[in-house]
C-alpha cells in the first residue's frame, strides 16, 4: 500500500530540529509499504532541505532504496495538472499542491 507524501513530513523527518521531527520519524518507521509523491515535491523538499543546512541528498537516497516512489511525471501528465491549475484558479496553488 502507497501513503502519499507531502513535502512537509519528509522535510521533518531529515531535520532533527523540526518540531514535527519525531512524528514523521516515526510515521516513516512504521508504514511497511513505499511512499508515493512526484518531481515538484521532491524538489520542494531539497531546496527546503538545503535552506535549512540539512543534506538534500539524503531525500533522494529514499528514492533510490525504494522507499519513497515517484507516481507522475510531470512531463506524461502536464495536461491533467493544467486541468487541475484552471479548474482552482481561485486557491493559491504550487506545483506540488496541483
Amino acid at each position: 500500500m502507497h501513503l502519499i507524501l507531502d513535502t512537509g513530513p519528509w522535510v521533518a523527518l531529515h531535520c532533527k530540529n523540526d518540531k514535527h521531527h519525531a512524528w514523521a520519524k516515526a510515521q516513516f518507521a512504521q508504514h511497511t509499504g513505499s511512499f508515493l509523491t512526484c518531481e515538484a515535491v521532491v524538489a520542494e523538499t531539497c531546496f527546503l532541505l538545503a535552506r535549512a543546512g540539512f543534506d538534500p541528498s539524503k531525500a533522494l537516497a529514499l528514492i533510490e532504496r525504494g522507499v519513497v516512489d515517484l507516481g507522475l511525471s510531470l512531463g506524461e501528465q502536464a495536461s491533467a495538472v493544467r486541468g487541475l491549475f484552471e479548474r482552482y484558479d481561485n486557491v493559491p496553488a504550487s506545483l506540488a499542491d496541483a
